[in-house]
């Protein structure tokens, strides 16, 4: 209940974005939590897949104090999917273009300052983790030529992360990028190519990101870290 009223401010937005985006069905349920939301562009459209309840997306949470404390800004032309609960900490920003189609697997969360540009496509599997800082764009948003003046490629891709992925601190993920389950990435890497093929409970890291080690994962029921004095 505590954590329901920090919303509370937020109630007018709150409402008129759930009723903007869902059947009235859902809507009544304000299944979709807004804090200090930033509306800068409210096309598209919104799915919830599975059941809906109060509160089940949270947009703008406030987790981690060293970065801003500014909410969530919101730009969509798009179509965006939740599957399940989501949350998306404080200084973020989604951004969607007309055609694209983000999705968000079940149990995700980004903690603070993530960055979603998808003009084609970006898909999460379920129980992802996203660190501090984290940039995630399909498209290039510029084409590239050859001398000849032929186009060197589309321009864009679909970025498809597998499930129970971590993302550490400050990665960027570009078009055509593909991780396998139980993948890590490690903090300030650049993730450009299909890692798909590689076996589940991986690490990859660098710049450009490759397999750097095999056999671990993060649990998500046992991954704290206990300081020693």
């Amino acid at each position: 209940m505590k954590q329901l009223l920090r919303y509370l401010p937020y109630l007018p937005w709150t409402v008129w974005f759930n009723f903007r985006y869902l059947p009235l069905r859902q809507a009544v349920r304000l299944p979709i939590l807004l804090r200090k939301p930033r509306l800068l562009r409210c096309g598209g459209r919104i799915r919830i897949e599975g059941p809906v309840h109060t509160g089940m997306v949270r947009l703008g949470v406030f987790g981690v104090s060293v970065y801003p404390d500014r909410g969530i800004a919101w730009e969509c032309d798009g179509t965006v999917t939740f599957a399940g609960r989501c949350s998306i900490g404080n200084d973020s920003y989604v951004a969607v273009g007309h055609g694209g189609c983000l999705r968000f697997g079940r149990n995700f969360r980004a903690t603070a300052a993530l960055r979603a540009v998808c003009y084609h496509e970006l898909t999460f599997g379920d129980d992802v983790l996203v660190g501090w800082d984290n940039t995630f764009c399909d498209t290039d948003f510029h084409r590239v030529k050859s001398r000849g003046g032929e186009f060197r490629h589309a321009g864009y891709a679909p970025i498809r992360i597998g499930r129970n992925n971590w993302f550490a601190m400050k990665c960027t993920t570009l078009k055509g990028a593909r991780t396998p389950d139980y993948c890590i990435v490690g903090a300030a890497s650049l993730l450009s190519g299909d890692h798909a093929g590689e076996a589940p409970r991986c690490l990859l890291a660098g710049n450009p990101a490759r397999l750097v080690r095999t056999d671990v994962y993060r649990d998500s029921n046992d991954d704290k870290i206990t300081y020693n004095p």
